[in-house]
């Protein structure tokens, strides 16, 4: 509805995302939040995962081929995958995206159980926290 053809009492709700522009906004963000945690919170250079046990999948990998190092972290709704990234920055990631998960949930007023969908094998949103890729 048109601001100047509202009904009286009418109110639209305030959304911060809005369509699918927003919502690729919203998964720029968390991918960028990802990097920054996967490269602040990294082991040091020695501890380079070895290459020969990186694992070729993840839900991203038909988009971007990064390999991760096989130790995931999970928080109630998303898994942190890295290729090198510390334990501490993967919670960390987990923890903000959680974070922005209820923030996003409570402003659009989304049911989760009924309006996302995940494909059979995935209930969590990935994550993927770059510390060795190149983007």
């Amino acid at each position: 509805m048109r601001p100047g053809n509202r009904s009286p009492g009418a109110s639209e709700s305030p959304s911060l995302i809005r369509g699918p522009t927003g919502w690729a906004l919203l998964a720029g963000g968390l991918l960028l939040a990802g990097v920054v945690a996967g490269c602040s919170g990294a082991t040091p250079e020695s501890e380079r995962p070895d290459p020969s046990r990186m694992v070729d999948s993840g839900s991203w990998y038909v988009r971007e081929p990064w390999p991760h190092d096989g130790n995931p972290y999970g928080s109630e709704h998303f898994v942190v995958y890295s290729d090198g990234a510390s334990t501490e920055a993967r919670r960390r990631l987990a923890s903000l995206a959680e974070e922005e998960w209820a923030t996003v949930i409570d402003a659009m007023g989304i049911d989760p159980a009924t309006m996302f969908r995940f494909p059979a094998d995935q209930d969590k949103v990935d994550l993927f926290a770059n510390r060795y890729n190149l983007l």
